[in-house]
C-alpha cells in the first residue's frame, strides 16, 4: 500500500510515453492522430483547437462543435491544430495538480490508488485521468481539496496531442492504457430517507 505522497513522486518521476505527431488534411481521416480515433470509438466529443496559447478560451478557439463523429473531424480540422475533450456523456476528467494535492488525496482516497491505471494526460505540473462515467451527478469537492479539479458536463479540457507556442505539449502517460470506471470517492453522496448522509466513496474529513 502506498501513501499520497509515494504518489504523487511516481506521477512525478514517471516518463511518458511520446505522442507521434501528425500533419492534417480536410480530407482525409488516416490523418487524425490515433489517440484521438481512439476516444471517438468510446463515444467522446471531441473538437480541433485552433489556439496554441495556455490563456486561451478553448471554447472559443473550437474549429466545430465537439462531435465523436470521425468525419466530421476530419472535415474540420486543421494542420497541427490542438484537441480538446467535451466533458460529460459517459466522460469525467479528474485534474490532479502534484504540488498542492498531497493532503487532498490523503483524505480523499486513502491507500486505494488502482484508479491512478485508467487514462491519463500530462501538462506541465498536472495530471488529468479520464474516467467512464455513467452517473448524473458528481461529488462536489468544492474549495476544501486544493489541488483537485472535477472536469464534468459542460467543461472543455485539451487532450493529447496538443502543443504551445511556450511551454511543454500535453502528453499521454500510455495512450493505449484502460478507461475505468469513476472512483467512488469522485461519486455523489447520497442522503438516505432517515436524512442520513452516506458516502458512495470516503467521507470528508
Amino acid at each position: 500500500m502506498i501513501n499520497a505522497e509515494t504518489f504523487l513522486a511516481n506521477l512525478q518521476n514517471s516518463t511518458p510515453t511520446a505522442t507521434p505527431s501528425s500533419s492534417f488534411t480536410r480530407a482525409s481521416i488516416c490523418d487524425i492522430p490515433d489517440s484521438i480515433l481512439r476516444v471517438c470509438e468510446l463515444g467522446w466529443r471531441v473538437a480541433p483547437i485552433l489556439a496554441h496559447s495556455t490563456s486561451a478560451s478553448i471554447k472559443s478557439s473550437m474549429t466545430a462543435p465537439p462531435t465523436s463523429d470521425i468525419l466530421s473531424l476530419a472535415l474540420s480540422a486543421h494542420e497541427r491544430c490542438n484537441w480538446a475533450f467535451a466533458t460529460g456523456r459517459g466522460l469525467l476528467i479528474l485534474e490532479v495538480n502534484l504540488e498542492e494535492a498531497y493532503h487532498s488525496l490523503q483524505c480523499l482516497c486513502g491507500g486505494e490508488w488502482g484508479w491512478q491505471e485508467t487514462l491519463r494526460f500530462r501538462h506541465r505540473t498536472s495530471r488529468f485521468f479520464a474516467f467512464s462515467h455513467s452517473e448524473r451527478q458528481v461529488r462536489f469537492l468544492g474549495s476544501r481539496f486544493p489541488g483537485i479539479k472535477l472536469h464534468w458536463e459542460g467543461s472543455a479540457v485539451l487532450i493529447p496531442p496538443s502543443w504551445f507556442v511556450y511551454g511543454p505539449p500535453v502528453t499521454f502517460d500510455d495512450p493505449n492504457a484502460p478507461v475505468l470506471r469513476t472512483p467512488q470517492w469522485l461519486q455523489r453522496r447520497e442522503v438516505n430517507g432517515n436524512g442520513v448522509t452516506s458516502s458512495r466513496g470516503r467521507d470528508e474529513r
